[in-house]
């Protein structure tokens, strides 16, 4: 089990508090599993997610829960960030969300540290629950197993002088991809 680790979560009313609390990471399969809440007696936030930290692809998929128990609206924000083992400029990533009329969700891919942010309202009395699924492979991670390797390679053989699996994007799949796959190498 690793060790717990300290997350931040921000209750924003008339001026912000830091709130800070402890969450649960244990590893399961190739992902970390974190778990945490913050109880007070105005407001509850819960979350639980597994991400793949610390490997050479993204995924990172949850939801965080946001109670108001008061009879005000509640600005609330959330964050959690972590590094991955490979810069993110190589990086293709997408994010789907739960869709949400008053909550936002930030993502901010810098380097290696992938930092994900979610800011808005929460109704009075009500409780309001936030997914995220996010995902990302090098670019010359062709199979998309989270590693660069013989496989990807002869992927790439397999298309010379095609356009499938152009990792440059310059419309044909040549020594500049080569170069690009043997660059990212993870095997």
């Amino acid at each position: 089990m690793l060790a717990s680790a300290i997350y931040i979560a921000i209750m924003i009313q008339d001026c912000p508090r830091l709130q800070m609390f402890d969450v649960t990471r244990t590893p399961v399969d190739q992902y970390t599993f974190t778990w945490g809440v913050s109880e007070r007696k105005n407001y509850r936030i819960q979350c639980a997610y597994y991400d793949t930290r610390g490997l050479n692809h993204l995924e990172d998929f949850g939801e965080v829960t946001f109670t108001n128990y008061t009879d005000r609206n509640k600005r609330i924000r959330y964050s959690h960030w972590y590094d991955l083992g490979v810069d993110f400029g190589n990086i293709e990533w997408n994010v789907s969300l739960s869709p949400h009329t008053t909550m936002e969700v930030e993502v901010c891919p810098v380097g290696n540290k992938w930092h994900l942010q979610i800011k808005g309202l929460v109704w009075r009395n009500t409780t309001t629950t936030v997914s995220w699924d996010a995902v990302g492979f090098q670019t010359a991670d062709l199979n998309q197993d989270g590693r660069v390797d013989g496989i990807d390679l002869g992927l790439l053989f397999g298309a010379w002088g095609t356009t499938d699996h152009d990792i440059n994007d310059d419309g044909v799949v040549d020594g500049k991809d080569l170069g690009a796959a043997l660059s990212q190498w993870t095997a």
